[in-house]
Order: C-alpha cells, then sequence, then structure tokens
C-alpha cells in the first residue's frame, strides 16, 4: 500500500516545491511548468486512491466471486484495510462529484453576450475562446481608460486568445476540483497565464508604464464590483503584483528557477512512470499466478 502513496506524495511535493519559484520565472514558463505539475499532481493522487479503492473492493468475497478474481492473488500483498478501503471511496466518490460539478460551472460560465460591447456601467472585460474567439467589454470598463490604456486591454485579451491560456486554466481548474489541495497551484496558474498576458501587452504597445497603468486603473474601477468568475478577465488575480512586476524591467529567467523548475517536472514525470511500470508488473504477475 505504501507503494501505492509513493508516488503521490513525491508528485505532490515536486509541485509545490516547483510552485515556490515560479515568480522568478518567465511567465510562459511559468504558466507551462504550473500547468504540468497541476495535472501530473492530480493525476498520481487519483491512480493511488482509485488502486486503494478498486483493490478493497476486489479482496471483499462476494466482489470476488462476481467477477471470479484468482484468490491466489490475495495471498501475495498485504491487504487493503476496511478504514483506508473505505477512505479511498469516499473520496474517489467526491473527486468524482467535484469534477462534474466543476463542469457544470465551466458550461455556465461559458455562455457570453452577443455583443462586443456590452451597455453597463460595470468595468468588466475578458475574452471568450472560439473560433474566432472574442473580446467582450463593457463601456463601464471603456470609459474608465484612456485610448493607450484601452490599447493594452485589447492586446491584454488577445494574448489570452492566441495562447490559448483558457486551456492552461481547465487543466489547473479541473485538477484543483479533483484534489482541492491543488487549488493553490490552479490559483498560479491563473496568475501566471495574467502575466503572460501583460508581457505581450507590454509588447504590443513599447511602454510597461502604460501597462502598468492600465491594470492599476482597470482594478480601481473594478474594485467593489461583484465577482463574475470570468476566467480569462483583465481585472483582479492580484493586480498589485502585476503591476509591482510591469513597473521592473524586463529580465531573463534565472538559470538556477528554471532547472528547478524543470527538476519538479522530472520528478513528477519519473513518479508517474514508476507507477506505471509497478502497474505494468502487477499485470504479468497476475497472469503468471493466475495462468491468465
Amino acid at each position: 500500500m505504501w507503494g501505492l502513496l509513493v508516488p503521490m506524495l513525491v508528485a505532490v511535493v515536486a509541485a509545490f516545491g516547483a510552485a515556490t519559484v515560479q515568480r522568478r520565472l518567465r511567465p510562459d514558463w511559468a504558466t507551462w511548468t504550473l500547468t504540468a505539475l497541476a495535472g501530473g499532481s492530480a493525476l498520481a493522487v487519483l491512480w493511488a486512491v482509485s488502486v486503494l479503492a478498486v483493490s478493497f473492493a476486489l479482496e471483499q468475497p462476494t466482489l470476488g466471486a462476481v467477477f471470479g478474481w484468482c484468490r491466489a492473488v490475495f495471498s501475495t500483498h498485504d491487504r487493503v484495510s476496511a478504514p483506508v478501503g473505505i477512505a479511498a471511496w469516499i473520496a474517489l466518490t467526491l473527486m468524482a462529484t467535484s469534477g462534474v460539478r466543476h463542469l457544470s460551472r465551466r458550461r455556465r460560465a461559458s455562455a457570453a453576450p452577443e455583443d462586443d460591447v456590452i451597455q453597463s456601467q460595470d468595468p468588466v472585460a475578458f475574452a471568450v475562446p472560439g473560433r474566432p474567439g472574442r473580446i467582450v467589454v463593457s463601456t463601464g470598463m471603456l470609459d474608465a481608460l484612456d485610448e493607450d490604456e484601452r490599447r493594452v486591454l485589447y492586446a491584454h485579451e488577445r494574448s489570452h486568445l492566441r495562447r490559448h491560456h483558457h486551456r492552461f486554466l481547465h487543466v489547473a481548474e479541473a485538477a484543483a476540483a479533483a484534489v482541492p489541495f491543488l487549488r493553490p497551484l490552479s490559483h498560479q496558474v491563473r496568475f501566471a497565464t495574467e502575466r503572460w498576458a501583460d508581457e505581450d501587452a507590454a509588447t504590443a504597445v513599447g511602454d510597461r508604464h502604460v501597462v502598468a497603468r492600465a491594470i492599476a486603473r482597470a482594478a480601481l474601477a473594478a474594485s467593489g464590483t461583484p465577482d463574475r468568475h470570468v476566467a480569462l478577465s483583465f481585472t483582479g488575480c492580484t493586480a498589485r503584483a502585476r503591476v509591482e512586476a510591469m513597473l521592473q524591467p524586463s529580465r531573463r529567467t534565472p538559470w538556477a528557477s528554471m532547472s528547478l523548475a524543470v527538476l519538479g517536472v522530472l520528478t513528477l514525470g519519473v513518479s508517474i512512470a514508476g507507477s506505471g511500470i509497478q502497474l505494468h508488473h502487477l499485470v504479468e504477475f497476475i497472469g503468471h499466478i493466475c495462468r491468465v
């Protein structure tokens, strides 16, 4: 049983260990790295919980008789105790329920207004993925920004669409829905995508200070308005940290930070690969002793 838990623990430690250096990574590197770690960690946890739950179920005499499971297998390893097996089934049920709820919320959130400019004094702006994607902005947001800041807004949202940031968010949010303690990692993926779009906007307009001013003014205008839970929104998502980052000159990612991030991803990959090898050996072993 402990052999099943090791990949899960390694995956989670690698994910949060790499997350500690994400602010020192370039935003695109941070987005890719954290998304891979979030998705891989969720898979590792799901794998361990599923194996414990299924093993406990198949060790029950009634189910074993129904499926014709070879009883010789049970004498070759430690049995899954009832508390662990029941807890695994409860966790698996909660993970599945949370995943279904996440998909339902995602469908509701994907509904967008038909107009690209909505008549509302609430300052909102967000990108709607699709073919083609759309940028929806309220009149309240346009009124809050000057001409240069509007250029920043549209450059930011076009970056979300061009870079397909919604796909990274889907993976990270699905991982957090299935494994709740990965939610901080999901928040960091969201922040990284916003930083990535900010950097693209700075490249497009050619002035980092204008981008910082646009973020600050949009966040100030949106303060006090209801949270719309829009995934690819221009406002929110730790605006202060984004402004501070834009006021600093663009810099390359230090090799030490990049190496730590790569090490975290490789550790996670090795952990999951080890689980797959264990599964292959287990299937071969069962086939041998049960003469399948």
